[in-house]
């Protein structure tokens, strides 16, 4: 009896880490090529990893150190995040001035102290974490009104949409389309995955 109940739990992480590897989805190349330049890891990395995610997800602050750990065991992989703010209006204020903040070129340091944070995000507390990092807070409020960072918005909702994607975080494990041109690209779909479920992904595309 304990040996059947031994198998059961170890049969049941070995799926768990490996069952999405059995089927792929059909993903266009865009995806990889957000509009706003919010991405991280090697800029030419074979293989891509998109995350939809929102500042107010316990789950999505969890993977933060995951992803930091692939990057770092993973030279040549590349991550694109896509904001996908669904859980009320201090998410669209975050991902706004996020989005916004890389036209300074502080994306990805707006974006760690917003994950990172302890308070609620409001437009005071992230007015606060954008003067740590040194960003112009005037144009970073001129910015979130800006084609680029509605279009960006406009852009993950609907590629979100068109993906069925109904709870964040939701990643999108690829080889790197060498551009939009290629139209579309199979790629395998983690929702909260571990460093185990992701790594497994990025191995099988290597």
């Amino acid at each position: 009896m304990q040996l059947r109940t031994l198998f059961i739990v170890v049969f049941g992480l070995f799926f768990n880490a490996t069952a999405f590897a059995d089927t792929t989805l059909e993903t266009p190349a865009e995806l990889y090529y957000p509009t706003v330049n919010t991405t991280a890891g090697n800029p030419d990395g074979k293989v891509t990893i998109v995350e939809f995610y929102d500042y107010n997800c316990h789950y999505c602050r969890e993977l933060v150190p995951i992803i930091n750990d692939v990057l770092k065991k993973n030279p040549d992989v590349r991550v694109v995040f896509r904001d996908y703010p669904m859980l009320g209006p201090s998410s669209i204020v975050a991902a706004e001035n996020a989005i916004s903040a890389q036209q300074q070129g502080k994306y990805l340091a707006l974006q760690t102290l917003l994950l990172n944070s302890k308070q609620p995000l409001d437009s005071v507390v992230i007015m606060q974490y954008a003067k740590q990092t040194g960003i112009n807070t005037k144009q970073l409020e001129q910015a979130t009104f800006s084609y680029l960072t509605q279009q960006q918005l406009r852009e993950n909702a609907q590629f979100a949409k068109d993906l069925e994607i109904d709870g964040v975080p939701t990643l999108f494990v690829a080889m790197t389309p060498m551009s939009t041109q290629q139209m579309t690209v199979d790629a395998y779909k983690l929702v909260s995955p571990t460093q185990k479920q992701l790594q497994a992904a990025i191995d099988l595309l290597k």
